[in-house]
């Protein structure tokens, strides 16, 4: 059923781009629309270039020749965005809203203070990075309204058709195209302050990663003694215990920990093995 709605949606979208789908900003319309008055061009007569305008649409305002002068006119309007600071502020406060209000969201404390397991601990952050995902994708549909299809059918394939890991992963890989998307259509402020910001937001979430620690096969009675000690040795190296669990059946027991970005595995475990003999298990671990 996934892949009989995606190829239906892949279709439609070639359907519609073969249809002469074209979308400019006002302003660079109105830059091509002066140069063709100058250059006296029909929009009504003048002949479409098969290999640069789009099939089925006559040259004219909506798809103007791609000489020299008008390529050269649109890459400029495309650079002069850098200059303009207060498109800059708005793009960015939209993206600082947008992840500010997921975080509400996303760390709310019915919720994220009843984290137990290594997902539910990292799933704030799969919200936040979604949320600046979606506040570039209005960016661009701002821009180009007829994006819109086109960024829900990407995200369709990477959805169901691509393999890209972790759902923190496949935020990450959306937004690197909507990147690209932007930079495509010259729209280089919205592509540029997005990197900014999903830099940021990235080095301040992945400044501590979250671990969990599974000591196996330990004797039930001794498994209390033996999860103290595992603790013990946690907290006196600074790390910051999410929760804990012991299981009787399994004899094991679990800890959920935060530790610094740097955080050295081998070094930890060379402290667990100062454990006495007699309270040690067999060591299993899991990192976000």
């Amino acid at each position: 059923m996934i892949k009989h709605y995606t190829g239906l949606l892949l279709v439609g979208l070639l359907s519609w781009t073969d249809a002469g789908w074209t979308q400019e900003g006002g302003k660079d319309a109105n830059k091509r629309a002066a140069l063709d008055s100058q250059a006296g061009v029909d929009p009504e007569q003048a002949p479409a270039n098969e290999m640069l305008v789009p099939h089925g649409k006559k040259a004219g305002r909506d798809s103007p020749p791609l000489d020299a002068e008008h390529i050269w006119v649109k890459f400029k309007g495309d650079w002069l965005g850098f200059g303009n600071w207060a498109l800059f502020l708005s793009i960015g406060t939209s993206m600082l809203m947008a992840v500010a209000l997921a975080a509400l969201i996303a760390y709310h404390p019915r919720s994220y203070g009843k984290a137990a397991t290594l997902e539910e601990v990292e799933q704030p952050k799969i919200f936040l990075m979604y949320a600046l995902v979606g506040a570039v994708v209005a960016q661009t549909v701002k821009a180009f309204p007829d994006m819109a299809l086109v960024v829900f059918a990407i995200g369709g394939l990477f959805r169901f058709r691509t393999d890209t890991g972790q759902a923190r992963d496949t935020g990450r890989v959306i937004l690197v195209t909507c990147v690209g998307l932007c930079c495509g259509l010259g729209i280089y402020p919205v592509g540029a302050v997005a990197v900014a910001f999903a830099w940021i937001l990235i080095y301040l979430l992945e400044a501590r990663v979250t671990h969990k620690v599974l000591v196996k096969g330990i004797e039930p009675p001794i498994l209390a003694q033996t999860a103290d000690a595992y603790r013990e040795v946690l907290v006196e190296n600074g790390f910051v215990i999410i929760s804990e669990k012991k299981n009787v059946v399994k004899k094991q027991a679990s800890f959920v920990f935060r530790a610094p970005g740097e955080f050295d595995r081998d070094e930890l475990e060379g402290l667990f093995k100062d454990i006495p003999p007699k309270l040690q298990g067999a060591v299993d671990w899991e990192s976000s």
